[in-house]
């Protein structure tokens, strides 16, 4: 078996002549040639794309066990000072655990904290469908910071308010990236405020997922 790794904006394409299927993730593909000697996988994984090849006499399922392990190879872990169960990220699908490198916050002690518990990201100026978007979600919760109203204010259940003062009863969850850190108020969970500085924003929250054709 032979693992590749490619850049993540190399463009791969299915062998010719290949089946194609799928491997447990949206994210993943396989492929196996017509006499099903050889079978290739075909993963993103955020920073890389992994190509695993394996051929001639394997069993199939150990095949399939071969490539899952290659890709399980690329999990993120907290380092071993992090033994919080928030930070305990090995609890995370693998598709969710590499592609929340995108969203990751750290707490106080420099420890990554798993998305289910919370993250935070503002999409590139050239994103398809929500260019700028801020969000952030504390558990099941979502909160987005949409100044030019892309997607509608029919979901919020609060305003945009890119100059807040933060309430007395807000306190600092700790959780920060890329220079902001999220504030909460234990008895309004319609906004968050992200605080950058001497500077808050509050963002509401959105009671309906985004979706993206």
């Amino acid at each position: 078996m032979t693992v590749t790794q490619l850049p993540p904006d190399d463009q791969v394409d299915a062998p010719v002549n290949y089946q194609e299927g799928k491997l447990g993730s949206p994210d993943v593909q396989r492929w196996t040639d017509p006499e099903g000697d050889v079978r290739v996988l075909f993963t993103w994984a955020v920073d890389q794309n992994l190509l695993v090849e394996a051929c001639c006499g394997e069993p199939a399922s150990r095949l399939d066990q071969l490539a899952r392990a290659s890709v399980e190879g690329t999990r993120q872990r907290a380092p071993a000072r992090c033994t919080g169960p928030a930070s305990d990220l090995d609890r995370e699908e693998l598709h969710t655990n590499l592609s929340g490198k995108r969203t990751r916050v750290t707490d106080r002690d420099g420890c990554p904290i798993r998305t289910d518990v919370a993250s935070m990201q503002t999409l590139p100026a050239n994103h398809h469908c929500f260019p700028g978007l801020g969000m952030a979600t504390m558990g099941p919760r979502l909160y987005i910071r949409d100044p030019e109203g892309r997607t509608g204010t029919d979901f919020l259940v609060a305003p945009l308010d890119l100059d807040a003062d933060l309430p007395p009863g807000a306190t600092d969850t700790g959780y920060t990236r890329d220079g902001r850190t999220i504030w909460i108020d234990e008895a309004d969970d319609t906004r968050i405020y992200v605080v950058a500085g001497d500077r808050a924003e509050a963002w509401p929250r959105r009671t309906q997922v985004l979706t993206c054709a």
